[in-house]
């Protein structure tokens, strides 16, 4: 169990800055259900911790937020 959550864990941590990007956070585009946010467009990133812009698209069902992209 412990390797899959390490995996897990590997797949989304932040990637490593170099001088030609910004270090964005693992969670940018993450679907998160409606609850999460608090009602006025902004939720806590559940990676980094900040409060970050939430968004809603006709593509994604009725409940769904996604995390917009953040630096890390």
């Amino acid at each position: 169990m412990g390797e899959r959550i390490s995996r897990a864990w590997n797949s989304v941590r932040r990637r490593e800055p170099d001088e030609h990007t910004d270090a964005r956070c693992g969670a940018s585009g993450w679907h998160l259900s409606s609850g999460c946010s608090d009602g006025n467009g902004m939720a806590v990133c559940p990676l980094c911790s900040q409060r970050v812009h939430t968004v809603h698209t006709a593509e994604i069902p009725r409940g769904v937020e996604v995390l917009e992209a953040h630096c890390a």
